[in-house]
């Protein structure tokens, strides 16, 4: 009996690392930033706080961040499981790893 709960035990272990390897390769790696009158890409590793994040719809919010210009609808699949479009306006909090729907 704790032969095969040791056995189902490593196999739940080994399928959780699976699935949580799976979402980070999930996360972008870097994010569109403005400069000057263009935009660049710019690793996350070398992002300070206060920088202005463009994303795109369809993409996939790389960094916590607040809202500064427009509207937006987000799905909150990987963060809250919700596949419904949440509406953001100015100032909400927009969570890392949702996506823009809009």
């Amino acid at each position: 009996m704790f032969s095969l709960g040791h056995a189902l035990e490593g196999c739940t272990l080994g399928r959780a690392r699976r699935d949580i390897s799976a979402l980070a390769d999930l996360a972008p790696s870097s994010a569109t930033i403005p400069r000057d009158d263009h935009k660049v890409m710019v690793a996350f590793e070398l992002m300070q706080p206060g920088y202005q994040v463009v994303v795109r719809s369809g993409e996939r919010i790389g960094v916590d961040r607040t809202s500064r210009e427009g509207r937006t609808a987000e799905k909150q699949i990987p963060i809250l499981g919700m596949s419904a479009p949440v509406q953001q306006d100015v100032g909400a909090r927009v969570f890392a790893e949702s996506v823009i729907d809009d």
